[in-house]
């Protein structure tokens, strides 16, 4: 991108004067027409954050059509308009009669026009109150309702049943059954499948919601069109494992900030790869960053 500096509306405070007398002077008032709006304030960062986000900027190709997006809970909207912006980048706000914002779907289709996948993106939301300690939001009836809602519409078109429809979930935070799943494949359950990753978080920790109970898990297992959730939030976690029929994958991170000493660690950084086959069909694909940048040294000597 030609140019790095986005003002993205954090309301962040203004950033205060120095002065050494506490009581200034009174301003003379003028009679004025109406003032225009104010600047909006800049988030100030340090020099080495101001680098991490222009280093993560210049890997943002705008042009590509291939790349799509689905930021975490605790992202603002102002991101979003960002994203919808731009002429390659399939973002959509979605139905803003919705809870959250970022419920959009897109179509995946063969060679010959006929579908093949449907890709869903939503909001898992963040805290039930904007507050950490009230706890971790789910995703709400409206938005498990318009996701089948968008299946049978897409599956009447096309001259099938929404369980004859293949669709992959995107979204933050995850489910509780993933964590459900990950104690009955430790104990040896046969009926959990075992992929790929592992559990990084201390004590084997997923932050699913737990003040609320979730629906969306069970919903999509009775409905039969969902065959894969991909999530992040807990950003040591690279497990995939398929429960009920439904793959739950955590996607390997990017960030360097998220956790006190993060930066250090590496075995969970990198992308997962996606591979939809002809059929419908997937299977998904660790991509450790260690390996993209061994590959890189051994065939460029940097």
């Amino acid at each position: 991108m030609a140019d790095n500096n986005l003002n993205f509306d954090l309301d962040a405070p203004a950033v205060p004067t120095l002065t050494l007398d506490p009581t200034p002077a009174a301003v003379p008032q003028e009679e004025k027409p109406a003032a225009a709006p104010a600047p909006e304030a800049q988030v100030k960062l340090t020099p080495e954050e101001q680098a991490m986000v222009d280093q993560f900027a210049q890997k943002i190709d705008i042009t590509n059509s291939q790349q799509v997006l689905q930021y975490g809970s605790a992202c603002q909207k102002k991101i979003g308009d960002f994203y919808s912006s731009c002429k390659n980048c399939y973002f959509s706000h979605g139905d803003e009669n919705l809870t959250g914002d970022g419920n959009y779907h897109i179509p995946v289709l063969n060679e010959d026009g006929t579908l093949n996948t449907v890709l869903m993106f939503i909001d898992s939301n963040a805290y039930l109150t904007w507050n950490f300690f009230s706890g971790f939001d789910i995703i709400h009836d409206d938005q498990i309702e318009w996701y089948k809602n968008t299946i049978k519409i897409i599956g009447a078109e096309c001259g099938k049943k929404p369980e004859e429809v293949n669709s992959l979930a995107f979204f933050h935070i995850p489910p509780k059954e993933f964590r459900e799943a990950w104690e009955k494949f430790y104990r040896g359950d046969k009926s959990v499948i075992y992929h790929h990753g592992f559990v990084g978080e201390k004590d084997n920790y997923f932050g699913y919601p737990k003040t609320v109970e979730g629906k969306f898990f069970n919903e999509m297992v009775k409905f039969g069109s969902c065959k894969g959730m991909f999530m992040g939030h807990d950003h040591l976690n690279t497990l995939s494992l398929t429960y009920k029929g439904i793959r739950l994958t955590y996607g390997m991170s990017v960030d360097y900030l998220a956790y006190k000493g993060i930066d250090k660690r590496h075995t969970q950084r990198g992308g997962t790869i996606i591979e939809i086959y002809d059929d419908g069909t997937f299977d998904t694909k660790m991509l450790p960053l260690d390996d993209i940048e061994h590959k890189s040294f051994f065939e460029t000597g940097r």
